[in-house]
């Protein structure tokens, strides 16, 4: 059985989301003029508000102003609300140590929760931000959070996860989290990858996991023919 990454759900959300971002006015640069300083407290407010285009101004605001001190309450958001995707998003923008944290715990949550997804979501809007807290996910205790570090690491495609992903698709316990990882391999661009995939795909234990490698390889072959 081929692995199908379990993001499709989530990267559809972000996209919609990023489109309705896309057409809010956008956060002054450095250098621009006479716009002042946020209120974060007044951001926070409206993006638990019920008003959804003002509380999506409001995540955008808060994800590029980069203010730590937003991020105890959009952490006390992203648990406690039945939407979490905009305190996600503001978070993944924050990007600092204890936001990336947070999201990367909500990984652990198997099947897909709301919780999840919009962890998923703010991870990949958090990009480079996210990987290293990710790459430390691979060795988390729940399968569950392994798995999915390995997918977003795949989608993010950072040269940086790719010690971290060998790792575990070669030495994972779980056939699992080898075939997210495996994947996510055929993501990174790097001659080491292929290597490693041939040898997965006739070595490992697991069927699924040789399969997932195998087609790894048919997609290689095909990205750079």
């Amino acid at each position: 059985m081929i692995h199908v990454p379990p993001l499709l759900r989530a990267i559809a959300v972000f996209c919609l989301a990023w489109l309705i971002l896309a057409a809010l006015p956008a956060w002054p640069v450095a250098g621009q003029s006479a716009t002042p300083t946020p209120d974060i407290d007044k951001l926070l407010d409206v993006l638990a508000g019920d008003d959804l285009l003002a509380a999506e101004r409001a995540a955008q605001q808060l994800a590029q102003s980069g203010t730590a001190a937003a991020v105890p309450r959009l952490i006390e958001i992203f648990r406690t609300s039945d939407t979490p995707r905009l305190a996600a998003t503001a978070l993944g923008g924050i990007g600092t140590q204890q936001a990336v944290q947070t999201l990367a715990s909500a990984l652990a949550d198997d099947p897909l929760t709301a919780r999840r997804n919009a962890a998923q979501i703010g991870l990949l809007y958090g990009g480079e931000q996210a990987v290293g807290i990710l790459i430390d996910t691979l060795g988390a205790p729940r399968i569950p959070s392994r798995r999915h570090a390995a997918d977003l690491l795949g989608y993010l495609g950072s040269q940086a996860a790719l010690n971290g992903l060998l790792r575990a698709a070669q030495q994972d316990p779980a056939p699992s989290v080898r075939q997210s990882a495996v994947w996510a391999l055929s993501e990174i661009d790097s001659s080491r990858v292929r290597p490693a995939l041939v040898t997965i795909s006739v070595r490992d234990a697991d069927p699924d996991v040789r399969a997932e490698a195998t087609s790894a390889l048919e997609r290689l072959d095909q990205r750079y023919r």
